[in-house]
Formats: structure tokens, C-alpha cells, sequence
């Protein structure tokens, strides 16, 4: 028996493919799946086996495309995928028509809708970036910052010597080590000691506690079904919980196709709002006390308009900023504002999370290439004679002024599979090339995105106002062989530019960013081929200078103290995570110290 078919049947089977359609319409001359244009390429990307970046970094070599067309949401226009860095380098830093973008803001905008990285680019941006402008100056960094930050690091280590004395040579987990490093870190640079909370003295204590085999303390500790030592996590307290629950909160929010609705209904959670209130009430109480201290310096011989000597956290810099700015324009000025707090907040946020994945991913490249552990020893040793002859580690003032090449060579390595901190008086090309490594493979954010305000042309197809480029920081050109494209399909403005040897460019290699002077010396080559880590242009990573400083002094402590053993295949994979970045799912560590080896 047929069943009746009417006509309203008739009509919502013609009209919901139509409505989608017209809807989520293709652009024209671009590649595209025909079938996305129905169904996105949601399904396609959920499939995917590992993640969706993966998918999206598996798309222009699978159909031998640098720019195709995808639909990560319905009821929308496509975005266009973008795999080839000279001209993602050139929409970052010279087209002036590409801006950020709507689907960025609407990721990160649920956690801190005013901080500079959701503004478009106008008074409102400038005005943010003015605030910020004093702590990324290098005095800055070097006098206040670096010294902090030595003293995370090295409660790092110490921890990491407790561990790997009771773990008896077995690897354990290090990536809450390396969180809490970075967190404690970018605690002591955004509010210096006015903040009370850190994170690694109570993972020192639950380490010295654990129960050994058998029960007890002081023994080695138990084993985990892989072989791992386990190790209890310290307790935090609820502030810098409700923080790092904001990274996770973005990352939950951008896995569904309908990111503002999500974070609507996160909103409704009553933990949600607690985590809230937890974030806003530590930042409005940080903010209050730098201006208690601003207070105290006015009028006296250190509290001139232009001196910020006194100043010991960023949020000293932004209220001292701040209080500039509105003399300038002749208003009161407005410590306590969403624009302040939001600022304060994505310091910690984001500064934490993208540095503490650099680091993450860096140290397990590093620690699957032991030669080049070996090589970086040296390097250190050799820049820091004084330190190696009497038997310490370096001060952080011989780190700050020493650019070892070498290590910056590995750090942007682990951002690729920005420019160093300056003020360099002693060079060492192979740390500069360990860091740069460590960047080129450590990408955070291994999807890059802008928008267009006008209609304009990519690789000499017309793209309309209103489209959202993404771009690959990891794949074709950066981390694997470029594809094909003429030259006459090029921007103008897209300069050539160093490139990658195609053998190997998916390999740790620090040396790739050495090379020989005409005195033959060896130096550090900055623009030995592409890297897009940090972005770019002026919307690019406000804070890349202190994510190196952070890098160099970790890293520089970390190779002079351990040797970084491999941890065995199940405990060594490179499967990710995503959340604010793209993160390792598993870090292991299995230091030995060199003096034992």
C-alpha cells in the first residue's frame, strides 16, 4: 500500500535543500565538496579520526588545493581554507582589508568579550592596545618579569628532581607540571607578589607526601598500568581553578557548531556562574590594590607621569597607563571597567595556556631527539662557562643577556611541527635554534583566521566582504612540501621568502635555523624559512616576547639540569587536544640528571 504523499511533504523536501542552499551558497572558482554545501563539512570533520584540525590540515594536500572552501556551521557561508604561508603571511601583515574575524570572537568572546583579541580593529582596539603598552617593553620584562619567572622555573626543577628520585627511573606525567609552571608564571608577571595563590609549591608538598609501594612515604611511588610513576595532584585554590576553567570553557564551547547558544546555556549553569564570579572578583581586587600603590608613588620622587619604575606587575603598568590616557584626553580616569578586567584576565588566560602548550609539545620533540639534547648542553655550557665551572645553574640575569641560537632555533621548532627578546649581549647560535624549533612544532593555535570588510581576491579568485580566511600554521610550506602555485596567481604584496628544505621539514632540526657569517662564525638566522606561530602584522600574539623570555629561561634550566629520556612508545605519542590551543593529549617526562648519567 503507497502512502499519501501531500503537498506540504512536497513542498519541505523541495524547500529545506533549496533553503540550505541559498543559505550556505558556495563562492564561486573555489574548490569545495559538493555535497558540504548540504550537510557542511560537519559530519566529514566528526568523523575524522583524530581532530578536526587534523581534518582541516588533511583537506588541500588530500585535493592538491591551497584554498578551498568548507562549512564548519550551518545556516552559513563557507569559510575558505588557506594553505600556503607566503600569502597567509601576507594577509596577516600587509592586507589592510582582513581583520578579525566574527567566528574568532564568538569563540573567545564568551570568556572575556573585551579583551583586545575580540575588538575589531578601531578606537576601541587602539585604546587596549595603549593600555597594554608598557609591559611588553623590555626593561620591563627583563627587570620584573624575568626574575619571577626564574623563580617558577626554578621551583620546577626541584620538583622535577623530587619526582624523578622517587619515580626510580621510571617517566611520569609532566604536562600539570609544565601548566603550573606557566601558570605560577604569568601570575607573578601580571600581579607580582600582591597575589597570594600559586600552584607549584602544593605540587611540591603532594610529591614529598605520596605513598610508596607498600605504603609509607619517602619510597618510590606506585606504577600506573603503563609503567608511569603516579603522583597526586597538589590542591589549587578555587580562583586559579575558576581561571584554568576558563580555557576549558572555550574549548567546549567551540566544539559544537552553535558557539554563542553554548555559551548561553553555560551561562545558566550555576558552577558556571560561580567560576565567573571567582574570575571578575580577583581581578577587580588586583586592579584595586595596583591603584592603592599608584596612590602611595604620586607625588613623590618615583610617581611622575612617565616613571613606572615603582611598577612591579603588568597590572601596575595598565593602571599607571590608564591614569596617562584619560590626562591626555581630559576625563577621570576608569580603573575598574570590563575592559580592564577582561585585559587582566586574558593575560592569564591565554598567556598561560599558549606558553604552557609551546612548552609541552617543545619538551616532547626534545625529548625524541637526543642528539640534539646533547648538542644544546653544550651550547649552554659553552655561553655560561662561569656557571658551568662553579658548578650552578645560570643566573637569570646570564640568561636574559645570553641569546644562545641553538635554543631559539628549537623553540621555534616547537611552534612550527616573532622575534626573541632582545637586549641580547652574548650569542649562542644553537639555543637560538632550539627555541625557534620549539615554536615552528609547538604551534598553539595551528588555525589562523581573519575576516575580510571588503570584497578583495586570494590566489586570484574573488572573495566577497564578509569572508572568513583560515589559515594553516602547521602543514603545506610550514611543515610539509609546499603546493604547486604559479606565481602570476600571487597577491603582488606576497614577497618570496626563506624556504624548507622539503626533506624532513616535519623533523625537530635546531641547525635548520643556523647558518655561517662571512667570518665563519656560526649565527642564528631568523628568516631561515617560514614560521607562523605567533600570528602576525599588528593583530598578531600581543604577548610573544614574554612566551620567549618564559621559553628561554625554562628551557635553558630544564637542558642544564636533565637529560630527557624516552618514555616508551605508549607513553610518546603526538595525538592532541583541543581546547583554547592545541595541546599534547599525554606528556611524559623521564628526567635523569646529567650528573648521574
Amino acid at each position: 500500500m503507497e502512502l499519501p504523499i501531500t503537498p506540504l511533504v512536497v513542498t519541505v523536501l523541495l524547500l529545506v535543500p533549496l533553503t540550505l542552499y541559498i543559505l550556505q551558497r558556495p563562492i564561486p572558482s573555489i574548490p569545495h565538496a559538493p555535497w558540504a554545501v548540504l550537510t557542511t563539512d560537519l559530519p566529514a570533520l566528526i568523523a575524522h579520526p583524530t581532530t578536526g584540525f587534523a581534518y582541516l590540515k588533511s583537506l588541500p594536500t588530500t585535493h592538491q588545493t591551497p584554498l578551498r572552501q568548507v562549512w564548519l556551521k550551518p545556516f552559513s557561508r563557507p569559510y575558505l581554507l588557506l594553505a600556503d604561508y607566503r600569502e597567509a603571511r601576507d594577509i596577516l601583515t600587509r592586507r589592510r582589508e582582513w581583520d578579525r574575524s566574527d567566528y574568532s570572537i564568538s569563540i573567545l568572546g564568551g570568556v572575556a568579550p573585551r579583551h583586545h583579541i575580540n575588538l575589531k580593529h578601531g578606537p576601541a582596539w587602539r585604546y587596549h592596545r595603549a593600555l597594554l603598552a608598557d609591559t611588553m617593553a623590555p626593561a620591563f620584562l627583563h627587570a620584573v618579569a624575568a626574575p619571577e619567572i626564574y623563580r617558577s622555573a626554578t621551583a620546577l626543577v626541584t620538583l622535577w628532581r623530587l619526582k624523578a628520585d622517587r619515580a626510580a627511573g621510571a617517566p611520569f606525567e609532566a604536562g600539570g607540571d609544565i601548566s603550573r609552571t606557566a601558570l605560577d608564571a604569568v601570575l607573578d608577571f601580571t600581579f607580582g607578589k600582591a597575589f597570594p595563590h600559586r600552584t607549584l609549591p602544593a605540587q611540591t608538598r603532594a610529591a614529598e607526601t605520596a605513598e610508596a609501594k607498600g605504603g609509607g612515604g619517602g619510597g618510590p611511588v606506585e606504577r600506573g598500568p603503563r609503567g608511569d610513576a603516579v603522583f597526586p595532584q597538589g590542591a589549587m585554590h578555587e580562583t586559579l581553578e575558576a581561571t584554568l576553567h576558563a580555557g576549558e570553557l572555550v574549548g567546549r564551547a567551540a566544539a559544537t557548531p552553535f558557539i554563542d547558544l553554548a555559551y548561553r546555556y553555560f551561562a545558566l549553569l550555576p558552577s558556571e556562574r560561580r567560576f565567573r564570579a571567582l574570575q571578575r572578583g580577583y581581578a577587580r581586587e588586583q586592579i584595586l590594590s595596583a591603584v592603592e600603590r599608584l596612590d602611595k608613588v604620586r607625588g613623590t620622587s618615583h610617581g611622575g607621569d612617565d616613571d613606572d619604575s615603582w611598577a612591579r606587575s603588568a597590572v601596575d603598568l595598565m593602571m599607571a597607563r590608564e591614569r596617562r590616557l584619560a590626562g591626555k584626553e581630559g576625563r577621570a580616569p576608569v580603573y575598574v571597567s570590563e575592559d580592564t578586567s577582561d585585559e587582566v584576565l586574558g593575560f592569564i588566560v591565554a598567556g598561560h595556556d599558549t606558553t604552557a602548550t609551546m612548552l609541552s609539545w617543545g619538551l616532547k620533540r626534545l625529548t625524541d631527539a637526543p642528539a640534539a639534547q646533547v648538542s644544546l648542553r653544550a651550547a649552554l655550557r659553552g655561553a655560561h662557562a662561569a656557571a658551568a665551572a662553579a658548578g650552578r645553574a645560570p643566573t637569570v640575569a646570564e640568561i636574559v643577556t645570553t641569546s644562545v641560537p641553538y635554543l631559539d632555533g628549537v623553540l621555534e621548532e616547537m611552534v612550527r611541527l616573532g622575534t626573541p627578546v632582545p637586549v641580547l649581549e652574548r650569542h649562542v647560535p644553537y639555543l637560538d635554534g632550539v627555541l625557534e624549533e620549539m615554536v615552528r612544532l609547538g604551534t598553539p593555535v595551528p588555525v589562523l583566521e581573519r575576516q575580510c570588510d571588503r570584497d578583495t581576491t586570494v590566489l586570484g579568485r574573488a572573495v566577497p566582504k564578509g569572508t572568513t580566511m583560515l589559515m594553516l600554521a602547521q602543514g603545506p610550506s610550514l611543515t610539509s612540501p609546499a603546493l604547486r602555485i604559479p606565481e602570476a596567481a600571487r597577491s603582488p604584496s606576497a614577497r618570496p621568502c626563506g624556504e624548507w628544505d622539503p626533506e624532513g621539514m616535519e623533523l625537530f632540526v635546531p641547525e635548520r635555523w643556523l647558518s655561517t657569517d662571512g667570518a665563519g662564525n656560526v649565527v642564528f638566522d631568523p628568516l631561515a624559512g617560514p614560521v607562523l606561530g605567533f600570528g602576525g602584522g599588528v593583530r598578531g600574539c600581543f604577548g610573544r616576547k614574554l612566551a620567549y623570555l618564559e621559553m628561554r629561561i625554562v628551557c635553558t634550566l630544564i637542558a642544564w639540569d636533565f637529560e630527557l629520556l624516552e618514555c616508551g612508545e605508549e607513553l610518546s605519542g603526538y595525538e592532541a587536544t583541543e581546547e583554547i590551543t592545541y595541546k599534547p593529549t599525554s606528556c611524559y617526562v623521564k628526567p635523569r640528571r646529567w650528573e648521574d648519567a
